[in-house]
């Protein structure tokens, strides 16, 4: 039947009435039915129905979108230290430790030089240079505002490198994926998903993770829909060492059965600990 978007929520709500007459035995589904009603809002609310852009505070921008400051006292040889994708504001490669240290990363997209906005690649290459000129004579700072995906939580979950379409963007995946092990504290490349894992490995390295309470994201290499090209590039970057692999404070920890000597270990725990909170890892 083709049902209007409004109708939708009566649906529902509808459904845990019915659920609301069956046994107890299957109040749990109500249950779960009451949670769904909970966040789904009527468009205009605070958040408007489920798979819609949350306005919140944010500006209009979805929660996955953060804004950040890079400040850079000095050039780095002469230069920022990043590429820009051609025609765009986007970071596509950061060339130098030091401009890495500073905060930057691929895929970051400059949306203010100096306090003042920048509307498009022309004008983002013009601000630099003057920046630098200013930078050279005065020896100030050059202060950027970034716009950076990020995630509103820092719990366990999975993460996606592309919207499920294919690659979106000319970023190269390797350079994605070493952004992704870096950023977070912990970060465990699979095959398969944390709900579906694609092998007894992957299964037993999350599960690993969960018993010892770590929090940690994970990136399945096998989705050649969201994240393509991930299993050669994590090839790549380990050397050829089988999945899983886990990476901590941005160091290879482990990777395939090894990781299952683990368990019982005070290993993890040592890593982990040795990690300093909120200090980004530096690039091996």
């Amino acid at each position: 039947w083709a049902v209007g978007a409004g109708a939708a929520p009566a649906l529902l709500l509808c459904a845990i009435a019915c659920l609301a007459a069956l046994p107890a035995r299957l109040q749990g589904r109500s249950a779960l039915l009451t949670r769904l009603a909970e966040q789904w809002k009527a468009p205009g609310s605070a958040k408007g129905p489920i798979g819609e852009p949350w306005s919140g505070t944010t500006g209009g921008e979805t929660p996955a979108v953060d804004y950040r400051e890079i400040v850079m006292p000095m050039l780095i040889k002469g230069r920022i230290g990043v590429n820009i994708v051609k025609g765009e504001r986007k970071i596509s490669r950061v060339l130098f430790r030091e401009a890495f240290n500073l905060g930057w990363r691929v895929g970051d997209e400059v949306v203010e030089v100096n306090g003042r906005p920048i509307a498009d690649h022309d004008a983002l290459r013009s601000a630099v240079q003057r920046a630098i000129n200013a930078h050279k004579k005065k020896r100030a700072p050059i202060r950027f505002r970034i716009r950076r995906w990020s995630p509103m939580n820092s719990g366990r979950g999975m993460i996606r490198m592309s919207k499920g379409k294919g690659f979106d963007h000319v970023v190269p995946m390797l350079d994605l994926i070493k952004g992704f092990v870096q950023d977070f504290p912990v970060a465990l490349l699979m095959e398969g998903s944390l709900e579906k894992p694609g092998s007894r490995l992957s299964a037993r390295a999350a599960r690993l993770l969960d018993e010892q309470g770590i929090v940690f994201k994970a990136l399945d290499c096998l989705d050649n829909s969201s994240n393509p090209g991930a299993a050669a590039a994590v090839a790549e970057m380990t050397e050829d060492a089988p999945l899983p692999s886990l990476y901590i404070g941005g160091q290879l920890f482990g990777s395939g059965r090894a990781l299952l000597r683990l368990r019982g270990s005070d290993e993890l725990a040592a890593a982990l600990a040795a990690l300093r909170p909120g200090a980004p890892a530096s690039p091996a």
